[in-house]
């Protein structure tokens, strides 16, 4: 058990008592342990802070995207071209050249879903377009979220962009700037730094 010392009569009390039950002398919260203040503190990923300086608003979050759609799309340009030279050089024919369409068509699926999930689980908090911009994708009480659940939050997005995108534009009038994919896996995309 925690305790604090009245600084009248020396006796030990409670860590939350405000006066000691021996003299009645009023025990300031600066006497607590620092173990306690130190509980007290909000952390630096608080997800109930005010939300003009933590939740990233919607056009934030469309730059980012901008961002990372354009990383994948130089990749699947990189396997096109390299498709096309392959075919051209007639290096690939007939069976080849069917497997080589397929990969052209697998690959980006997985290093999408990957470069996501793995950035979004790591320290970083987020893809390379969100540490651009400065926003982060957490779960609901500030907290790094697992691989699984940025996985999850990943392939939400393919309902997200059903019905001309409206999952994407739930975050501009969400509470706390959600689109449906983080409801879906009770995550939150918030500014590093208040502004």
């Amino acid at each position: 058990m925690m305790v604090t010392v009245c600084r009248v009569c020396r006796t030990q009390s409670d860590y939350r008592a405000k006066f000691c039950h021996v003299c009645g002398a009023s025990i300031p919260t600066s006497s607590l342990p620092n173990a306690w203040q130190e509980r007290k503190k909000p952390s630096s990923f608080n997800a109930r802070s005010s939300y003009p300086a933590r939740y990233a608003g919607f056009w934030k979050r469309f730059a980012a995207s901008l961002i990372d759609s354009l990383i994948v799309s130089v990749l699947w340009g990189i396997l096109l071209v390299l498709h096309i030279a392959l075919k051209e050089s007639r290096i690939l024919d007939g069976d080849g050249e069917e497997i080589s369409l397929v990969i052209i068509m697998i690959l980006p699926v997985i290093f999408t879903w990957l470069y996501a999930s793995l950035m979004e689980s790591s320290p970083a908090r987020g893809t390379l377009g969100k540490m651009a911009l400065g926003i982060a994708v957490t779960g609901p009480t500030g907290s790094r979220i697992s691989f699984g659940r940025a996985t999850g939050r990943h392939f939400g997005k393919i309902l997200s962009s059903m019905f001309f995108g409206f999952g994407y534009l739930m975050a501009a009038f969400t509470e706390k700037k959600q689109a449906l994919h983080d409801l879906m896996a009770g995550c939150l995309v918030v500014n590093k730094k208040a502004r």
